[in-house]
């Protein structure tokens, strides 16, 4: 948790949010809830005088629509004052609640209205990490013809740029924001500022449950990125899921796997999509995304665990899971761009089923 004061955050003698969005990034990645209060945020938590100092984050507009569907009294509280989302929170820390109503209010503000109306821009997915880039530096990317990639400016209520992004096709797993905050010298001391600076805190905030909905359950084709306009290539070293093609899954794609599996496929790593529509066609059992293993003291996530016959399959090297596995007598795969997704479905199908063969 941090506590901003503008001082020493946001002003012009103490201007040092560029490494405010580095240091809480990292966090972020991983897997680490972080969360953003500002000494007007305290101020209206104690005293009812001061309540109206932070207004909603959302037009009223867009909360009604990112209602649709949830009911849940706890949902405004993404909106309102990050103290009183935090305490709600930590009383109830798996609560669906959250996940909901950050898609939800990402997709509310897609609506022309308060919160924008530039037009959608579409464009390749090799053109996509480009195009977030002319946005970190304050220009609009112009759009493709022939793009598959939708991008949508639109802005808070301050007028923070907020670009949501979605590959049409698969938009509620693959839907993104890009908060960007104008940081520059020229740009800081102002009222203007001050306030889209504290709106950059709090879509910090909301955003986060984009990605990580719940504990353990992250969606690896969404992308949440924030950042300012000093922040020195941040996205060099980000994993955008939308700027390689093969991760781009067709409506044809999608409608082949049964929902038990849709669900595996968006919760996993998207290097495991092939892997996992193979063994969708060949009726294997479905296993756990984003399972937890390990002791009480060290809980670990991989990212298919078929629990019961002690079988895994991970995307990377931590030295004490893949020690604690192999001495609680698990079978594990690590995926690779390398491996061969018939040959590793095919060793998986026998591991699950017992077979050495």
């Amino acid at each position: 948790m941090y506590l901003d004061g503008a001082k020493f955050h946001a002003s012009v003698e103490h201007n040092r949010t560029d490494d405010d969005a580095v240091k809480r990034d990292a966090l972020r990645r991983d897997g680490r809830r972080v969360w953003s209060i500002s000494w007007d945020d305290v101020q209206a938590f104690i005293s009812n005088s001061l309540k109206a100092a932070v207004p909603d984050l959302v037009h009223q507009q867009v909360q009604n629509a990112a209602s649709v569907g949830i009911d849940d009294p706890r949902l405004k509280l993404l909106w309102g004052n990050p103290i009183d989302f935090l305490i709600e929170y930590l009383a109830d820390p798996d609560a669906e609640v959250r996940g909901d109503g950050a898609q939800g209010t990402v997709f509310a503000i897609v609506n022309p209205g308060r919160h924008g109306s530039d037009a959608l821009i579409k464009v390749k997915p090799g053109s996509f990490d480009a195009s977030l880039n002319s946005f970190l530096n304050g220009t609009q990317a112009d759009s493709e013809s022939d793009g598959t990639i939708m991008l949508v400016p639109r802005n808070g209520l301050s007028g923070l740029p907020l670009i949501v992004v979605a590959d049409p096709t698969n938009h509620v797993a693959t839907t993104g924001v890009l908060s960007v905050l104008d940081d520059r010298h020229t740009e800081v001391g102002g009222p203007e500022h001050a306030a889209r600076w504290r709106e950059w805190l709090r879509w910090a905030n909301v955003l986060q449950f984009l990605t990580l909905p719940r504990f353990g359950h992250q969606m690896p084709m969404r992308m949440v990125e924030i950042w300012t306009r000093r922040s020195v290539d941040p996205l060099v070293q980000s994993h955008i899921p939308l700027s390689a093609p093969a991760q781009s899954a067709t409506a044809s794609q999608i409608a082949e796997l049964t929902p038990e599996w849709a669900v595996v496929r968006d919760y996993t790593d998207p290097i495991l999509a092939k892997l996992i529509e193979i063994m969708a066609a060949a009726a294997m059992d479905v296993p756990e995304a984003g399972a937890e293993v390990g002791p009480d003291q060290s809980i670990w996530q991989v990212e298919l665990a078929w629990l019961a016959a002690k079988v895994a399959v991970v995307v990377d090297i931590d030295d004490d899971r893949d020690q604690w596995l192999a001495n609680d007598g698990w079978t594990v795969q690590t995926v690779e761009d390398e491996n061969i997704p018939d040959t590793l479905a095919r060793d998986l199908k026998n591991a699950v089923n017992g077979s050495s063969k």
